[in-house]
């Protein structure tokens, strides 16, 4: 998966950015709440990579200060990630599952029509038709979009999390 750097440090990056009052007023509370001075547009484009790791760094800063109860938001939209992380992680093995299921199950409804053991073909395609719905859901919903989603949604969470710390 490549998304260009981490969804946190991509949302505080001023490139392809329209909203620039929006983008001062994150900067702006990241810096209250972490202490770090995060860098102006032209700052950032003149070095980028040094932008980048003061960016990761204020982020780290703000992780820290976002643990506990006063952020449940900021931790079910970790948790969600996280989740999503893991999932997209056990992909490959979830459709080797799957395709090795709907092979049994229609070997098994195969030996069933030919009465060579004594089994329910139409249970047994039933069970690879489910297969084949597990399948279809490790391939074509469980993608790299399905991460990224909810890793945006975290990255604005922390980050606005900053608002009510500044305020503190």
């Amino acid at each position: 998966m490549s998304w260009g750097g981490p969804p946190t440090t991509a949302l505080l990056r001023w490139t392809g950015k329209t909203n620039t009052i929006q983008q001062q007023q994150r900067h702006a509370a990241v810096a209250r709440a972490t202490g770090y001075s995060l860098p102006s547009s032209e700052d950032e484009a003149a070095n980028p990579t040094e932008a980048d790791a003061i960016y990761e760094a204020a982020v780290d800063a703000l992780r820290t200060k976002t643990r506990g109860e006063l952020f449940g938001l900021v931790q079910a939209e970790n948790a969600n990630y996280g989740f999503r992380r893991n999932l997209y992680g056990c992909r490959p093995f979830g459709i080797a599952v799957s395709l090795l299921a709907m092979a049994a199950e229609i070997l098994l409804a195969v030996l069933g029509l030919r009465n060579v053991i004594e089994v329910s073909p139409v249970l047994m395609f039933v069970a690879a038709s489910s297969s084949v719905l597990w399948l279809a859901g490790w391939v074509f919903v469980v993608t790299p979009a399905f991460v990224k989603r909810d890793a945006d949604r975290y990255a604005l969470a922390l980050v606005l999390a900053a608002s009510s710390i500044a305020k503190d």
